[in-house]
């Protein structure tokens, strides 16, 4: 199986399952749209869960912060041969990292001038 290109294992996919486990207590999957054709199957939802752990972002190891969050998801799933052989994992990686306080947006320099112009 292929997550977003890359190779993985069944032993691989489990230990991303358990990493996420792991960061975030109470998970929950709130489905908001499916879309099915012949060879996909897309879910859009909302990823719920309390960050209790170690979460390993692409900013690197985020620390627990007992926050709640919430992630918009889509997954497309890839069938062939009625299995599922690829997944697309499209996260809002930048929303979660800012509900952790791992990630804060810069102000722009053309906002800034305007309040000074003011």
């Amino acid at each position: 199986m292929t997550v977003n290109g890359a190779a993985m294992t069944a032993a691989d996919l489990a230990g991303r399952a358990r990493a996420l486990q792991r960061a975030f207590d109470g998970l929950s999957m709130h489905i908001l749209d499916t879309v099915e054709t012949p060879d996909r199957v897309v879910i859009a939802f909302l990823m719920r869960g309390r960050h209790v752990g170690p979460f390993m972002s692409p900013l690197g190891i985020v620390a627990p912060t007992q926050r709640d969050i919430e992630v918009r998801t889509i997954d497309v799933l890839v069938v062939t041969a009625v299995v599922v052989s690829a997944i697309w994992v499209v996260s809002d990686d930048l929303g979660l990292l800012r509900q952790l306080d791992a990630a804060k947006l810069a102000k722009s320099k053309a906002a800034s001038a305007s309040r000074h112009a003011r």
